[in-house]
């Protein structure tokens, strides 16, 4: 007997992918409500309460998205400002060096801890060594000429503009981050709500699943140690046949298999490529999948994997990938 809390759990709080592919999960799985609703099976009253999470969920990853973009915007042109001030510090020391050599009490007044602080020059320091700048510049106008004062009140003034829209951009990206948690909560809530309801209207037909929701969209890819996406071998099972699948494996290797459709799936290792479905082979159901080694599949004697679908009429598929640590 399975342990009967877990289906109080809702499996949707450990959906490992991005937000793009959770979105295109439960967007899929309203798609498939309203057609079974349009099929006549009785689920209308979800249709309301799910649309409406699923447009919030959109609205949310779309306002994020626009706002992410911008802030990056914003982002270089307070970052290209930070590098216009540090160039311009560089070419002007000469000009200070003119009016006061290093040895004069007055260059300390533009550079008190040497030209070093201006080349490493951060947001939190620079609005501090602006005004640092600009002041010592203003005690000697005199001496320096007002257009080089202007010149740095200008940067200045650039600069307090572009952190300004930066921050503000900021604080949008992180109210739509906010907004997306509230949503995402509120969808995982809605389609659990419904997977119980249907679950209740199927009872013992756990292949049925596959009608409501497609578990392949929120599937982690797999990599390998180079950072590679490893892209999974598909095979298709015509109703009510066998086949073989075109991969070798040996004793240490492990395949992942998953039934991407709708119909139970037997598997199996073999000698040959012809070798019918013995009593022992192991069921995979609808979007269920399984981690495989070769020495479970009889390697190395048995070179080849076998499918068989049992299914009078409808074609079955899975998809394989090799493991590679």
């Amino acid at each position: 007997m399975h342990d009967l809390s877990i289906y109080f759990e809702s499996p949707f709080e450990n959906i490992k992918v991005g937000k793009d592919k959770q979105f295109k999960f439960f967007e899929d799985h309203n798609s498939r409500l309203v057609q079974a609703v349009a099929n006549g099976e009785p689920y209308a009253a979800l249709l309301a309460a799910t649309a409406t999470a699923v447009e919030n969920l959109k609205n949310s990853i779309g306002g994020q998205a626009s706002t992410s973009a911008q802030q990056e915007t914003k982002t270089s042109i307070v970052d290209n400002v930070i590098e216009l001030f540090k160039t311009t510090i560089r070419k002007r020391e000469a000009q200070v060096l003119v009016k006061f050599d290093k040895d004069n009490p007055v260059y300390l007044e533009f550079f008190p801890h040497g030209k070093g602080e201006y080349s490493h020059v951060t947001k939190a320091s620079i609005e501090k060594l602006m005004s640092q700048f600009i002041s010592a510049v203003s005690n000697h106008k005199t001496e320096l000429g007002q257009p080089l004062l202007d010149e740095f009140i200008a940067i200045q003034a650039s600069y307090v503009s572009a952190r300004k829209e930066q921050l503000q951009k900021m604080e949008d990206t992180e109210t739509y981050r906010t907004s997306w948690d509230g949503c995402i909560e509120a969808m995982k809530d809605q389609a659990f709500k419904n997977l119980l309801i249907i679950a209740s209207e199927n009872r013992n037909h756990p292949e049925r699943i596959k009608k409501y929701f497609n578990q392949t969209i929120i599937r982690p890819p797999k990599y390998n140690k180079a950072g590679e996406e490893i892209l999974p071998y598909t095979l298709n099972i015509a109703a009510n046949t066998t086949q073989a699948a075109k991969i070798s494996f040996s004793t240490d290797d492990s395949l992942e298999i998953t039934n991407t459709s709708e119909i139970s799936v037997f598997y199996y290792g073999a000698v040959t490529a012809d070798t019918p479905c013995p009593a022992a082979a192991i069921e995979l159901l609808p979007g269920e999948s399984k981690i495989v080694t070769g020495e479970m599949l009889g390697a190395p004697i048995n070179k080849y994997i076998l499918f068989t679908n049992k299914d009078a009429t409808s074609e079955t598929e899975v998809e394989i990938i090799m493991l590679i640590d």
